[in-house]
């Protein structure tokens, strides 16, 4: 993209930031959990959830309002347990798709230490197929998985225990948004995932063979809210478009921030 073009669409980016704080989701108790395994608790006064228990699959708590798509999720996570697995998030995920031969949404996983063949790092896969125990331990080459993507910085460094770590998701029909710790991790259109639209479906924290994983501060609300400089200027640089136009409306599509 040439210079002017970048300048056009950090511009835009500047304009069609609003300045109004995202609405804090004050409960998040109606989020509910799927898979076999797991153990989900809610604090009503962190408004956060806690997964305690060491699972046997993949485990879910999800928004059951299915409703991500043109919104933004926010907060931070933190594993006090032991082991090294899988913790992350689902985007576009609908109820039952944990067991569904249908299912369509994406995974992202981060993973502490390289383990029988599954790698350190963060990883983000098209999921397009029910999840076990057995798949989980063979994303590479099980059907049910494609992978989409590595992460930017964290491809090949794992989550620290106790440590607690920023999110920022956003999803819209046409891309995924990632950042941790301010840092922008996936920017990932329709095209660089292999798909026609991103499809419907609501955000998920999922846990796989990992507890005592704790997701507070959440945010939960429109994509249109403040995102700073730094993070509108990484998205542009980073998302592929192709056309003048195309970019343009990409960019202004996407929206980030993180919690005040």
């Amino acid at each position: 993209i040439n210079v002017m073009l970048k300048k056009l669409i950090t511009a835009s980016l500047l304009l069609g930031a609003v300045s109004a704080q995202a609405e804090v989701v004050e409960d998040l108790s109606q989020w509910q959990q799927d898979g076999t395994s797991g153990n989900w608790t809610y604090n009503p006064d962190t408004n956060s959830w806690f997964q305690s228990e060491n699972t046997a699959t993949g485990s879910f708590l999800y928004d059951p309002s299915g409703d991500a798509l043109g919104k933004a999720v926010a907060g931070d996570i933190t594993v006090t347990g032991s082991d090294d697995d899988f913790i992350g998030f689902a985007i576009g995920y609908n109820a039952g798709d944990v067991t569904n031969a249908d299912a369509d949404y994406f995974l992202l996983t981060w993973k502490k230490l390289t383990q029988s063949g599954l790698d350190i790092g963060m990883d983000l896969w098209h999921v397009t197929g029910s999840m076990n125990s057995a798949s989980m331990w063979d994303l590479n080459n099980h059907s049910s998985f494609r992978h989409v993507a590595e992460a930017k910085n964290l491809a090949d460094v794992g989550w620290q225990t106790n440590q607690t770590y920023s999110f920022d998701l956003t999803y819209e029909d046409h891309a995924i948004g990632v950042f941790l710790d301010d840092a922008l991790e996936f920017g990932v259109t329709k095209n660089g995932a292999g798909v026609d639209a991103f499809s419907p479906g609501g955000f998920a924290f999922f846990n796989f063979s990992q507890g005592g994983v704790t997701y507070s501060g959440v945010e939960y609300d429109d994509i249109n809210v403040i995102v700073d400089e730094q993070k509108r200027e990484a998205l542009s640089n980073s998302v592929p478009l192709s056309g003048g136009a195309a970019a343009l409306l990409t960019a202004c599509a996407f929206g980030f921030r993180r919690k005040q």
